[in-house]
């Protein structure tokens, strides 16, 4: 594994989270989601 720094222009990118709505939904995904909708990110919706 290797860690390289970016420049500020290309260190902040938009992230897409993708999961299947028939997919078991554990613990840890529940608390992600539950932690990004509390800093207030937009409603995450599964995927049709």
């Amino acid at each position: 594994m290797a860690i390289h720094e970016l420049p500020p222009e290309q260190s902040i990118v938009e992230t897409e989270f993708i999961r299947r709505r028939d997919a078991y939904l554990s613990s840890a995904i529940s608390a992600f989601i539950r932690s990004l909708q509390s800093e207030g990110y937009p409603k995450l919706q599964a995927a049709e």
